[in-house]
Parts: structure tokens; C-alpha cells; sequence
């Protein structure tokens, strides 16, 4: 059974040992998608508590800067911070109460904007976009598109980057490549 595999999985990171901001987030999305699972199945959720512990550590480790290191506070990482925003926006979203910095989550990501591998920006624009944030997407879709070297998981990023900036994305093209 699939479910049963991913609960498995879900188990794995709620009882991994270490407690590291990227491994808090993973824990906070596996018992989040494990919630998910039980509402489904008509069952109740047990874990709430242990939802808010880890909000409230991952809450307590942003840094001034907005940012997220890899353990407790300390040097951010883009990679770990939007990792981490991701997980506490899983949870805002599902109702649980999110207490962090956002403005200045947001001004962190958008000044490293420019320093970034392509792979990154375009993880972190999709972020910034889902925030509210205006961002001109459309030269870089289409240049991805276009391009030889960008992977196709790039491509259909960047057609997301353009849906998310209020712009239609080529259909055309995503129905083109359906199955490869």
C-alpha cells in the first residue's frame, strides 16, 4: 500500500535524531502531510503538539536578516531558508499559528536573488511570487524555453513563474512535452 510506504517514510522523520533547522522542517512537513493522511482516513491527529514544538524551534532560529542557518541561528543559507519557509508556510496554510519575520524573510531572499545558481532562483522566485511579490518572470521563461542546456524540470518551473506572475504560460509547449 502506497500510503502505508509513505507513512513509513513520514515515521523515518519524525524519529530522525537530530534536530538541525533543515531536518526540523522536513520533520514539521512529514507530520503536516501525515495530518493530511488522517483526515482522510477519518482518524485523529495525535501529533498537534509536537507540530507547535517544532514551529515554535524553527520560529526561534530566524535570524535577525530573515534568514535560516543550518543549525540553531547563525550565517543563513538560501537553500536551508527557503527550505524552512516552505515547511512553515505548510503550516500557516493548514492553521497553525506562524509568528515569524516575513518582511524580512522576504528582503533576505530578494537581495540574494541575483547571486544565485539559475536551479536556486528559480526556487526562490516561485516563493517570492506565492508571497505576493511582483517580479518580471517573463525573459527568463522564455529564455529557459529556448535554451538547450536548462533541464525540462527548469523549463516547466519557469512556465510556473509565469502563472504565478499573473501571465498565462504556454500550453502549447507544456502539452508538447507531455511524457517526456
Amino acid at each position: 500500500d502506497l500510503v502505508e510506504a509513505l507513512l513509513d517514510e513520514i515515521k523515518f522523520l519524525k524519529d530522525y535524531q537530530y534536530e538541525c533547522n533543515e531536518q526540523l522542517a522536513s520533520r514539521l512537513r512529514a507530520l503536516l502531510l501525515e495530518q493530511k493522511i488522517q483526515a482522510f482516513r477519518g482518524e485523529k491527529f495525535k501529533n498537534e503538539g509536537e507540530v507547535r514544538k517544532v514551529i515554535r524551534k524553527l520560529v526561534g532560529h530566524q535570524n535577525q536578516d530573515g534568514s535560516w542557518s543550518w543549525w540553531d541561528t547563525g550565517d543563513g543559507g538560501v537553500w536551508v531558508t527557503l527550505h524552512v519557509a516552505a515547511a512553515l508556510n505548510m503550516a500557516e496554510s493548514g492553521g497553525f499559528p506562524v509568528a515569524i519575520d516575513k518582511q524580512s524573510l522576504i528582503n533576505y531572499l530578494e537581495i540574494n536573488l541575483a547571486d544565485l545558481a539559475s536551479k536556486h532562483r528559480l526556487h526562490v522566485q516561485a516563493y517570492l511570487l506565492e508571497q505576493g511579490e511582483k517580479l518580471q518572470v517573463r525573459a527568463l521563461a522564455d529564455s529557459l524555453r529556448h535554451s538547450e542546456k536548462a533541464s525540462l524540470h527548469d523549463k516547466l518551473l519557469a512556465q510556473r513563474l509565469m502563472q504565478l506572475s499573473g501571465e498565462k504560460p504556454d500550453w502549447t509547449w507544456i502539452n508538447k512535452n507531455k511524457g517526456k
